[in-house]
């Protein structure tokens, strides 16, 4: 699959090749790439050259690394954490602030709720009705509810069928729970926030896209609204910068 490099960046090269293999298919998702040893003698390079373009290959979010038993190196399928990432910065940089994130969010998911309400399958549809009941559920009991918050959004997302919008809208949802986790801030909004998400499913269902659409627009501005006082400061602490992202643990309702 692979031929020798003679570059003098030949980790850029090996990097190259092993990404083209995976844009044009021939690796897909879950795939193994071969071993640090075997990609060695297939491109006739060292370790370190190979080491260092399959880091590359991680940072872009192409491939994951995985430890332990059954470890190697595998090929991802769409990873929003890159791009969460790359946003991170670019915040920062530009003096982002919380309140442009759900600025953000309240411009880009009800575009998705149209979608969503046109190209929702069966089985989405049944994946959404199964997170909002376990909500209710968590509720009636007393319980915690912030990972099924959102796993809902995130199967909304998956429901619109548009790769750019899915990972541009994750991004900003994963930043916005990441930013309030490190000011632990908490909403306090669960009953709100399931009652919105039954509601946004029953308008899926109907198929109607602008009473879906109206609904989160309603529900991201409730939340807004109510998380203002935590808000108003305006830019993320400088603290975070460099703080790491936290992206896959959750206690906000969203």
């Amino acid at each position: 699959m692979f031929h020798s490099v003679s570059t003098n960046r030949v980790s850029e090269e090996v990097a190259g090749q092993i990404k083209r293999a995976i844009l044009s298919g021939k690796l897909k998702p879950g795939n193994k790439l071969p071993t640090e040893r075997e990609l060695v003698e297939q491109f006739h390079t060292s370790r370190v050259s190979v080491r260092e373009a399959v880091r590359a290959l991680e940072h872009l979010g192409l491939v994951k690394i995985k430890r332990g038993a059954g470890g190697g190196t595998y090929v991802t399928g769409a990873d929003h954490h890159p791009v969460a990432e790359s946003f991170w910065v670019k915040m920062q940089l530009s003096k982002g602030t919380l309140n442009h994130l759900t600025e953000a969010r309240l411009l880009l998911e009800p575009g998705l709720c149209r979608l969503a309400a046109q190209r929702a399958t069966a089985q989405d549809l049944a994946r959404l009705e199964a997170v909002v009941s376990a909500q209710e559920a968590m509720v009636r009991a007393g319980k915690e509810t912030s990972s099924y918050d959102l796993k809902f959004h995130r199967l909304l997302i998956d429901a619109a069928r548009n790769p750019i919008l899915a990972l541009t809208t994750a991004a900003v949802i994963d930043l916005l729970v990441n930013a309030l986790q490190q000011a632990r801030v908490g909403s306090g909004l669960t009953a709100h926030v399931v009652n919105f998400h039954r509601a946004i499913y029953n308008a899926l269902c109907d198929r109607d896209g602008e009473r879906a659409a109206r609904l989160m627009s309603d529900h991201v501005a409730d939340i807004q609204r109510r998380l203002q006082p935590h808000l108003i400061r305006g830019r993320v602490p400088a603290a975070w910068i460099s703080a790491p992202l936290r992206l896959d643990k959750t206690s906000w309702d969203l």
